[in-house]
């Protein structure tokens, strides 16, 4: 099924760059009616594209890079009160796992992800053995996301993997702990 994404969102993003040439062309010949099916397939392309692609409305959820040095060994949120065994098959022990959580849980909902994760205190790194890593958290609270919709989510945690022989930092992974 991930392939049939991959593919989709490359064809999807083919098709919105060739249409988007196409539609620079075609009013210098007037076809008038070709516009109106050249548009249909561009906003159905645009709209499979945003929604199918997190990186595109949330880029910064995507792999990055950062320096080894500059991660430390192992870390763990002060007053850490809960623990999640998080099973990784085929990633390598030493593999570092930077993980974080939303602020401690106050039995409220707070508005927006910028009040729930406050000053980012509830984070900590682990390394990988036989596949697992152990994290320790504080049990983080829930909070609401958009600005339409205004969706609550679970308490939750997220992580990024670190390969222990480069600088490249996984996309984000999150855990539902709900």
């Amino acid at each position: 099924m991930q392939d049939i994404h991959k593919y989709l969102f490359m064809y999807c993003l083919n098709i919105v760059l060739v249409v988007t040439v196409i539609k620079a062309i075609i009013p210098l010949f007037k076809l008038q009616n070709l516009m109106v099916v050249v548009d249909v397939i561009v906003i159905g392309c645009v709209l499979y594209l945003y929604f199918s692609n997190k990186y595109l409305s949330l880029p910064f959820l995507s792999e990055s890079v950062l320096p080894m040095s500059s991660i430390a060994d192992e870390k763990y949120p002060p007053n850490a009160d809960s623990t999640y065994e998080l099973k990784l098959t085929n990633v390598e022990d030493g593999v570092k796992v930077i993980y974080w959580g939303a602020q401690k849980d106050d039995k409220t909902v707070h508005p927006d992800p910028y009040d729930a994760y406050d000053k980012y205190e509830n984070v900590g790194i682990v390394i990988v053995k036989d596949n697992k890593a152990t994290l320790k958290y504080i049990k983080p609270v829930e909070y609401k996301v958009g600005t339409i919709f205004n969706q609550k989510l679970p308490r939750h945690l997220h992580y990024r993997l670190c390969c222990k022989n480069n600088i490249m930092l996984s996309e984000v992974y999150t855990i539902n702990l709900d």
